[in-house]
């Protein structure tokens, strides 16, 4: 059996331990993601390992940048992370649950719906904070027309002290 095929075989294992009501597609080269045309998903850079696509239910693993099963295991891993808690960002808590998921740990489902759902309700809230004048940035918010020209660290900090305001 070549790895591709452990591989899948494991998939469907993991699939079931996170819950899953579907198993995403997997993708092994650049040339086929790229292919795909899914918009806004481009790779990153020359070395990017994997990459999650949720809303497609695609994973892209570069088979060719990984050099022996363990590594791409652990990508795949990774991947299904992502799939399984969209959005969830890297960090301890992440790590944790790609090594839970490695020692078998199971999850209550986690439906197409249920990621329909909390897709909705974070641009929902995305969409509001854009409406309510905020500065949507990649990782923070801020009030677009006082703080804009400010520079990072201060909408950082206005973020961290608006979502600590609401606890």
């Amino acid at each position: 059996m070549n790895k591709k095929e452990i591989l899948m075989n494991r998939l469907d294992g993991y699939c079931s331990q996170l819950g899953l009501d579907v198993i995403p597609q997997i993708v092994w080269t650049k040339k086929e993601f790229l292919d795909m045309g899914i918009e806004g998903k481009g790779l990153a850079s020359a070395t990017t390992l994997g990459r999650c696509c949720r809303r497609e239910k695609v994973i892209y693993v570069a088979y060719s940048k990984h050099g022996n099963l363990r590594h791409l295991d652990d990508t795949l891993r990774h991947e299904l992370i992502h799939f399984r808690f969209p959005f969830l960002q890297h960090g301890k808590k992440f790590d944790r649950l790609i090594k839970e998921l490695k020692n078998g740990q199971t999850w209550d489902k986690f439906t197409t719906n249920d990621f329909e759902k909390l897709d909705k309700e974070k641009t929902e809230k995305r969409d509001k904070r854009i409406a309510d004048g905020y500065y949507c940035g990649h990782y923070s918010f801020g009030p677009k027309s006082e703080f804009m020209e400010r520079g990072w660290q201060f909408r950082k900090f206005w973020f961290y002290i608006n979502e600590v305001s609401k606890k």
